[in-house]
């Protein structure tokens, strides 16, 4: 299984330490927008990579096993908005970052071109840049025991067309 939360917190204390120390939060949260210059973080997509999963077995149980492909969206808001992520994006090649993500199952596999995303706010101008990071990970979700059903009991009444009831007893069993 995804450890989600390892994940998150590590791609949080990433974007913390190796931006100059500027606040990240994670996006669509129910808390107030910080002042920029801030840095915003939402993995907005995972992706198969592949066919199907394969089976494995280990300590007697199976796993279903296979790659994901994570796209993490990057934005910065604020006048250090472009520091920021070109900071964090040269990050990614040391390798003290290499191995904190490695240590939660991330691999990089590529970063996008940061893009400005600057806008008029009217009042105000601010700056915005972006940029998307791809990673993978692996899955490895435990299979149940049994996903079969053994028994099944159907019981009741059935009417035909001309109203007569006829009692339902059935049973199946799975050998």
């Amino acid at each position: 299984m995804i450890n989600w939360t390892d994940i998150e917190n590590s791609l949080h204390s990433w974007a913390f330490s190796f931006s100059g120390n500027i606040q990240a939060i994670w996006d669509n949260q129910n808390a107030p927008q910080p002042k920029p210059t801030y840095i915003s973080l939402n993995i907005n997509n995972v992706q198969k990579i592949g066919g199907y999963d394969d089976v494995r077995q280990k300590n007697g149980k199976e796993y279903l096993c296979g790659m994901r492909k994570i796209t993490l969206k990057v934005q910065a808001y604020g006048s250090k908005s472009l520091i920021a992520l070109t900071k964090l994006k040269d990050s990614l090649e040391f390798p003290v970052v290499e191995q904190n993500f490695k240590n939660v199952g991330l691999a990089v596999v590529e970063a996008l071109d940061i893009l400005n995303t600057s806008i008029d706010l009217e009042t105000v101008w601010e700056n915005r840049h972006s940029m998307d990071i791809f990673f993978h990970v692996a899955s490895n979700v435990e299979m149940p025991d049994s996903i079969f059903l053994n028994k099944v009991d159907i019981g009741g009444e059935l009417l035909d067309d001309q109203d007569n009831k006829h009692q339902l007893d059935v049973e199946i069993n799975n050998p």
